[in-house]
């Protein structure tokens, strides 16, 4: 988990972050992240280089808190061939765009972790708030933990102080990272793998062949039913 600092950019005010819950967005794969984003149609009709014939320029707003707390945005026009970005589906007006995370790294946009950052660096969205966001599937469910009754057998009253309510939230966070067992929901589909599969291929492509490799080590483990989603995905995030 990233103890990266948190942005005080609300995920709903944001004009990076896709905030739609109700959308049934389809599932973000591995090394890819969510974003709101539209098609500069004017830059990408000057792409006229043979290269170029697969790129399009793609403009996303990044949130930025100015000095006297006011929040407004930067924007990034980034030249990016298709193999590296998939569009909402079934639409001509997509809302939100799924690209390679390795992209908005080198543009202070993302970090390894698929966390998406506003311009000072600091977490708007994790990769799970991106997938719970949007209504997609995979997002890891919540399960709190049973309060433990006192000596009476009654529920311990607890008196919360800023400081106890913060180490509170910040225990029960860690917990719900814990590993579940790698079957059922948390089960490693057929869909992650194609789409693990379609990364791989793209990295390899891409020459960058390392981390071509850890994520093919990621897929051999989940095919033997060694991990789960969650450590599917650790796996070729590091």
């Amino acid at each position: 988990m990233s103890r990266t600092p948190k942005s005080i950019v609300k995920p709903w005010e944001s004009t990076l972050v896709f905030f739609d819950k109700n959308a049934r967005a389809g599932a973000l794969g591995p090394g890819m992240v969510r974003v709101k984003a539209t098609i500069d149609h004017r830059w990408t009709m000057n792409l006229k280089k043979n290269y170029q014939q697969n790129n399009v320029v793609l403009e996303l707003l990044q949130d930025n808190v100015a000095p006297d707390g006011r929040i407004t945005s930067v924007t990034h026009s980034i030249n990016i061939n298709g193999k590296y970005f998939e569009p909402e589906p079934e639409t001509t007006s997509p809302r939100y765009y799924d690209i390679a995370k390795f992209i908005l790294i080198s543009k202070g946009i993302a970090d390894k972790y698929s966390n998406l950052l506003d311009v000072d660096g600091n977490v708007v969205a994790s990769k799970q708030q991106q997938i719970r966001w949007s209504g997609a599937p995979g997002a890891k469910p919540f399960a709190p933990r049973k309060s433990k009754p006192g000596a009476s057998g009654n529920i311990q009253e607890i008196k919360l102080t800023k400081k106890s309510l913060y180490k509170l939230i910040s225990e029960e966070y860690d917990h719900l990272q814990e590993l579940a067992p790698a079957k059922g929901v948390m089960a490693v589909d057929d869909v992650a793998i194609a789409e693990a599969e379609r990364l791989e291929k793209m990295y390899r492509n891409a020459g960058l062949t390392d981390k071509a490799d850890q994520i093919r080590k990621a897929i051999a483990a989940a095919l033997a039913g060694e991990v789960n989603i969650t450590q599917f995905h650790d796996m070729y995030e590091e």
